[in-house]
């Protein structure tokens, strides 16, 4: 199993924005108990967003919180 959501893994180097099918596909093949919002790690404005935009959002998502999280440990 996974040991974190898409998002945080990409966030932390484990993952990269190549990786969003593999983890789609194991929520697919798996019961993970939570949503796939929850699993990729998504705010419901993201999930949205990402639904609209397709997985190029995914790109500015990733930024934005690497800018927020690198803002909240200065």
């Amino acid at each position: 199993m996974l040991s974190k959501t898409y998002v945080q893994a990409c966030l932390d180097g484990d993952a990269n924005i190549f990786d969003l099918d593999d983890y789609i596909d194991y929520w697919h093949d798996n019961d993970t108990g939570v949503t796939l919002r929850e699993f990729l790690g998504l705010t419901p404005y993201e999930y949205q967003e990402w639904g609209k935009n397709s997985d190029s959002i995914f790109r500015d998502i990733l930024r934005c919180r690497d800018r927020k999280s690198t803002r909240l440990n200065s």
